[in-house]
């Protein structure tokens, strides 16, 4: 990964974190992480949801305001060509979480 496309991600990671704070979420919503690809067609923005039960209102949240918020970035960006956002739910501390459970259970079980 380039200095350049580390630099746009981090830049989206800040602008899309900041339009996150504008609106009430039913539970706790981060941004864990951005990826970006070379040619800077495409940014992915991997979300974290505290409540496995509200996933599915959260991504309602995020596709009504998508297309807002892709302008904004559009808008904001001194930049030829800015990169498509596309937001994917992060399970990986949910994996984590499950991953130590099964272990203990193992560990248990000797």
């Amino acid at each position: 990964m380039s200095r350049r496309t580390e630099k746009i991600e981090s830049l989206i990671q800040q602008a899309v974190g900041r339009f996150i704070l504008e609106l009430e979420w039913p539970s706790l919503v981060t941004i864990s992480r951005v990826r970006v690809t070379e040619n800077l067609a495409s940014a992915k923005i991997f979300i974290s949801v505290f409540d496995d039960k509200n996933i599915g209102t959260v991504k309602e949240i995020l596709v009504k305001n998508l297309y807002e918020w892709q302008g904004r970035l559009i808008r904001g960006f001194s930049m030829k060509k800015v990169p498509k956002i596309r937001f994917i739910i992060d399970r990986s501390a949910e994996n984590i979480t499950r991953v130590g459970e099964l272990l203990k259970q193992i560990h248990d079980e000797e």
